[in-house]
């Protein structure tokens, strides 16, 4: 039936997206720029928290509580947030792509 096959191809999609992401991570990272590193990164927060609306994405506090509670380098690499000059840079650039991402 048609829903076992979009269902394996929602989970392929996942398997190969886990896949790239990872390798990403583990030997990518390093050559990549802050600022597309975060783009990144804040596609997977997005791809993570679907349900979050635009208003929730403009409060600076929920910036916060994702980077506090959750943490950025669960969705940007270690080597990028060390590379970025300062915490504050990291989380305009958030706010910025997440309100960007927002319609997605």
């Amino acid at each position: 039936s048609s829903g076992i096959n979009a269902e394996y191809g929602v989970e392929t999609f996942n398997y190969f997206y886990d896949q790239i992401r990872c390798e990403f991570y583990e030997c990518l990272a390093e050559q990549v720029d802050v600022e597309t590193a975060v783009q990144l990164g804040c596609l997977q927060m997005r791809r993570q928290y679907k349900n979050l609306s635009q208003e929730a994405l403009n409060k600076k506090s929920n910036i916060a509580m994702l980077e506090n509670e959750i943490g950025f380098d669960k969705f940007i690499p270690k080597v990028v947030l060390d590379k970025a000059k300062s915490k504050g840079r990291i989380r305009k650039l958030v706010q910025q792509y997440l309100k960007q991402y927002s319609v997605l």
